[in-house]
């Protein structure tokens, strides 16, 4: 096959057939890769796409030197950093070894990865740096560098993560500016890595920052959370004061820092939580109760009665849970219950589970799954997982507006563009009509009828995404409606604007924007978009941020 990717090709035309390859999931794609490695060794699209098969089972973690001189002096590429930062082959000496020989992405990247190591399984982390000093000193040199660099957010996001693993008294100077910084997410580490490194001592600066960032509920949320883990009765009972206040997000990273103190009082407050009719706050105490290892059967049956298709898709989705407490009457009830566009993601999860548990429906069973489908979506998944004949109009048909359906869709004659008008400031964007038609009428469709006015962005993920378009505000609403996928191979870079889906073909209202480039996103999601002004803006959002209103440019 590689004569189709002869070495005429241009470098991106080979990165889409390399990419072609590997959604192949053969083993007899996989047996071309090395060969690919011999031909093209240094070729950027192969490296990206060899690290992105760890996802299909590709053994790529054994090109690991062909693809990294380990012991070379040359600076390594972002795409050779991306790799390591996806290989498991690639240990924290390693990593901490490579480090020196980084910049830029490169480094994002290779920093991203040890905080991941070390915030994943913190105690082999530490144990491995301390019990090599070579490591630990060639972290602390590069990272005391990092830090007094006037480097993005990102690169001092991730060393500050590092630093409480591996930092000396040294360190609290490097911190002190950065505890002011202008973005949230690097003042919240800076605060979290000097209450780690001067535990007895940090509590009055805090409490001073507390004080002075009272209308930031999001950084007065995470003060309090580090502050729970230092100081819990002290915590605790500034939280409880502090409830009542702010909005359902501020609330919710309230119950975050309760869970923190581990007090019995703050547990017998999450179970209160329980009950209250805003599923953010609901649905945030369990997870925090779950964490804790405090739930009770009586709390898990509650929020399986719950009629929010978030509160029961947060039961099914932990497969533990759903072992334990959600017999198989029940699965089938809960079906019939979640019969419309909305409970999808609830059937879905349903119908994986009652295949875990081998089940071969009698003819009541399939009629029961067949009548209530929520969407085609689900008929189809019942073909493929139960061998359950459906009509084929019914396999094929998928439920649209007008405005959506495909004779009603024009290509544009450019791209428009859109003004996202948030409670940060505007960010001004482009749409790709050409590449993604349906998702862009859909998206400007719905900003036409105020649909996103007032919504939030409920999810920031930093130097990931920040996503918002939700009407629920929990991440499980949409239109009442889904959108086909229109996946591409156009890279998600900085900027780049995707549709938030639940799988393949659920599109609806629910956008992203990425803070940063993101290889694994390519090929998976509808890409409809791109910042071209604001994205100071998109740095900004933190959760509850809202969207004011979406404004269609004219040109």
């Amino acid at each position: 096959m590689l004569q189709y990717a002869p070495d005429s090709l241009s470098a991106g035309l080979r990165s889409v057939f390399f990419r072609a390859l590997r959604h192949c999931c053969t083993k007899k794609a996989f047996a071309l890769f090395g060969q690919a490695l011999n031909n093209y060794p240094n070729d950027p699209g192969l490296i990206q796409t060899l690290a992105l098969c760890k996802a299909t089972g590709f053994p790529a973690a054994e090109l690991l030197p062909a693809i990294v001189d380990t012991g070379g002096k040359t600076f390594l590429t972002p795409e050779q950093a991306f790799f390591l930062e996806r290989s498991s082959a690639a240990d924290i000496p390693l990593l901490a070894r490579l480090l020196p020989r980084s910049k830029g992405k490169a480094q994002i990247y290779l920093l991203k990865a040890l905080f991941r190591k070390a915030t994943r399984n913190p105690s082999v982390f530490s144990k491995t740096v301390k019990a090599d000093s070579a490591t630990r000193l060639a972290l602390q040199l590069r990272l005391r560098r990092v830090l007094k660099s006037n480097s993005g957010w990102p690169v001092h996001y991730y060393a500050l993560g590092l630093s409480p693993f591996i930092a000396d008294s040294s360190f609290a100077g490097l911190y002190s500016p950065l505890l002011t910084n202008k973005n949230v997410h690097v003042r919240l580490a800076a605060w979290k890595a000097y209450a780690n490194l001067l535990p007895e001592s940090f509590s009055p600066s805090l409490l001073s920052a507390l004080s002075a960032g009272r209308k930031n509920f999001y950084f007065r949320a995470g003060l309090l959370k580090i502050l729970a883990r230092h100081k819990p009765l002290l915590a605790y009972g500034l939280i409880m004061k502090e409830l009542a206040e702010g909005d359902s997000f501020y609330k919710a990273g309230l119950l975050e820092a309760l869970a923190a103190t581990r007090l019995p009082h703050a547990v017998a407050t999450l179970k209160q939580f329980l009950q209250v009719p805003d599923t953010r706050l609901v649905n945030r105490a369990f997870e925090s109760l779950l964490d804790l290892k405090r739930l009770s059967a009586a709390d898990v049956r509650r929020m399986l009665r719950s009629p929010a298709n978030s509160s029961v898709g947060t039961v099914l989705d932990n497969r533990l849970l759903a072992k334990k407490y959600v017999n198989t009457a029940l699965l089938f009830e809960l079906y019939k219950k979640f019969n419309s566009v909305s409970g999808l993601e609830v059937q879905q999860s349903l119908l994986s589970i009652l295949k875990e548990r081998s089940l071969e429906p009698d003819s009541a069973q399939i009629q029961l799954l067949t009548k209530y489908a929520c969407h085609p979506l689900i008929l189809r998944k019942l073909a493929l997982d139960f061998s359950i004949e459906i009509q084929a109009p019914l396999l094929s048909s998928f439920p649209l507006p007008p405005y959506l359906l495909p004779d009603s869709i024009r290509a544009a004659v450019q791209n428009p563009q859109v003004e996202i008008i948030t409670t940060r400031g505007s960010i001004l964007a482009e749409l790709y009509a050409g590449l993604a038609p349906l998702t862009v009428q859909n998206f400007l469709g719905l900003a036409q009828k105020k649909f996103y006015n007032n919504l939030t962005f409920h999810r920031v993920v930093p130097d990931f995404v920040i996503q918002g378009g939700d009407p629920q505000g929990d991440g499980w609403g949409g239109p009442g409606y889904l959108v086909p996928s229109e996946d591409n191979p156009s890279p998600f870079l900085r900027g780049s604007i995707g549709m938030a889906t639940a799988g393949f073909d659920t599109g609806g209202s629910q956008f992203f924007i990425c803070q940063s480039a993101q290889p694994h996103l390519e090929g998976n999601y509808s890409l409809f978009g791109k910042v071209i002004r604001g994205m100071e803006i998109v740095d900004s959002i933190v959760p509850g941020d809202k969207i004011l209103e979406i404004k269609i440019r004219h040109n």
